[in-house]
């Protein structure tokens, strides 16, 4: 059996913070003291602070010596934003911190054997009057990083100057089931943002698409190149199942993304088939240090924003109705049943055999209905 390549991702969750947070405040709370005491360890006046605390912190990206808000121009729309890194530490368990000794003081086995370093990359930009915050972060450390380095906590995790962070239902970055059928319809179009004939977005491909059935008793992922030529993903959205993910493929100006993005606009970026176009005109990693920050605002505060005006524009504008949906799952319900006939020889005297004998056993089931 080809062992299947794994593919590398790059995952991006959106924070909303309080809507009376601005920037300036935010460069103020990167700088507050993060360090926390091992608990179990607090008392021990023989140990010095370092061992016997947490150390965490905010540092400023990219090695700079200082928290600066910066501005960067994307489609001639100038985005303010801070670049921040987060490290933060977790101790182990007392039990296997601490080795029990008779008659003497208990042993603390070395610092570097008991606790473990962690960071996560933030960058934080206005948008509409309200600040943001695109974080690489994995699902299990979200809540750490949201209760130690976002003041978050209780007692002396608590940090008031963060206010509230919103992270499970932040509007602007919502998506639906409806929005994926929506935007699955459009592969081969373009999209202007702002109105802007010199910055387009192009949606090339689909290259994935996730779906469960109302009750979610079923579950299907597809992920591939020309999904929409997929007789599995195409089988789920002709029977309107509920589409929570969905990846594409998206041409811009200097960057080109192969992503997945999620109801609550997580999105994981393929890092082997995105790149983008540096200032020298060649072609680097989305991560590059020198387009880490745009690529993530191009993502976030254009092309996102862009798909879901274009999106909002369509319903209220009445090009994008119900029956327009049901129409676009009429088709690919049809293309399902062309190749499931082609590749199984099935004839339109077998199709309408079988409508006759559902038709047929409808009335006997009715009959009996009526006794």
């Amino acid at each position: 059996m080809v062992k299947k390549k794994r593919i590398k991702e790059w995952r991006l969750s959106v924070w909303e913070l309080d809507k009376d947070l601005t920037l300036e405040e935010v460069t103020k709370n990167l700088q507050l003291k993060y360090n926390l005491p091992i608990d179990y360890l607090k008392d021990r006046k023989d140990l010095n602070e370092t061992e016997k605390t947490l150390q965490n912190g905010w540092h400023p990206g990219n090695g700079e010596d200082s928290f600066n808000i910066k501005e960067i121009s994307i489609a001639n729309n100038k985005i303010r934003y801070i670049h921040a890194i987060g490290y933060y530490e977790k101790a182990e368990s007392k039990n296997k911190a601490v080795i029990k000794s008779e008659g003497t003081k208990d042993i603390i086995i070395p610092r570097h054997l008991r606790v473990f370093n962690r960071s996560c990359e933030a960058v934080f930009f206005e948008l509409s009057g309200k600040v943001y915050t695109v974080i690489e972060v994995s699902p299990s450390e979200a809540g750490r990083v949201r209760s130690v380095l976002f003041g978050q906590g209780r007692k002396e995790n608590k940090k008031e100057e963060w206010l509230k962070v919103n992270y499970k239902d932040v509007k602007q970055f919502k998506f639906d089931s409806k929005f994926f059928y929506w935007l699955l319809s459009k592969v081969g179009n373009e999209f202007e943002y702002e109105d802007k004939k010199d910055y387009k977005l192009n949606l090339y491909d689909v290259s994935a698409v996730a779906h469960s059935t109302d009750q979610e008793e079923y579950d299907s992922t597809s992920i591939g190149t020309n999904i929409l030529g997929s007789l599995p993903a195409l089988s789920g959205l002709g029977s309107n199942q509920s589409v929570y993910e969905a990846g594409f493929t998206f041409k811009l100006p200097k960057l080109s993304l192969t992503l997945k993005i999620s109801e609550n606009a997580e999105c994981f970026i393929n890092l082997d088939n995105s790149s983008a176009t540096n200032d020298k005109g060649e072609s680097v990693s989305v991560k590059d240090d020198t387009e880490y920050v745009r690529s993530i605002l191009t993502i976030y505060a254009i092309l996102l924003i862009t798909l879901k005006k274009a999106y909002n524009s369509e319903i209220s504008g009445g090009s994008w109705t119900t029956s327009e949906e049901e129409s676009q799952r009429k088709k690919w319900g049809l293309f399902v049943i062309n190749e499931l006939c082609e590749e199984n020889n099935i004839t339109l005297e077998d199709i309408k055999e079988l409508f006759k004998k559902q038709e047929e056993s409808k009335k006997r089931l009715g009959k009996f209905a009526v006794k």
